[in-house]
């Protein structure tokens, strides 16, 4: 199971807004994940693009996990690159600017390339479970 789209779900008759939380667990506004299903770096990565609207692209962390990374923790916080600045809790929004060349799209996604995945690594360090830099 990925996560999906609460308004989506409920759109496409496959929840009442009712079922829609009683039968799932909210991972970001509006992004859901059925209830017993165990949450993956991929699946929160995934669950981060769906809260951006599909707008924003997969990074750091995120990226490694969509890139089939099997070793980033889950309990970390998604990672985003978006133009637009906010807060929200569970991701970490970056505001860097990309060349074209520097993103691709992995089942669906816009990730950052591997190559540029690796340099946001190395340049930024790791992030600890509470989101900050360690």
């Amino acid at each position: 199971m990925e996560p999906f789209l609460g308004t989506e779900a409920v759109a496409a008759g496959r929840f009442t807004r009712r079922t829609l939380t009683t039968r799932n667990v909210k991972i970001y506004q509006n992004v859901y994940l059925p209830k017993g299903v165990e949450l993956t770096a991929e699946m929160r990565a995934n669950a981060a693009w769906l809260w951006s609207s599909r707008r924003a692209t997969v990074a750091g962390l995120s990226a490694a996990a969509v890139h089939g990374s099997k070793w980033i923790d889950a309990a970390l916080p998604a990672e985003l690159i978006r133009p637009v600045p906010g807060k929200v809790n569970g991701i970490v929004i970056h505001r860097d600017v990309l060349h074209e060349s520097e993103i691709c799209a992995v089942r669906g996604m816009t990730a950052t390339t591997p190559a540029r995945t690796a340099y946001d690594l190395g340049r930024r360090g790791t992030l600890n479970a509470g989101g900050n830099e360690a």
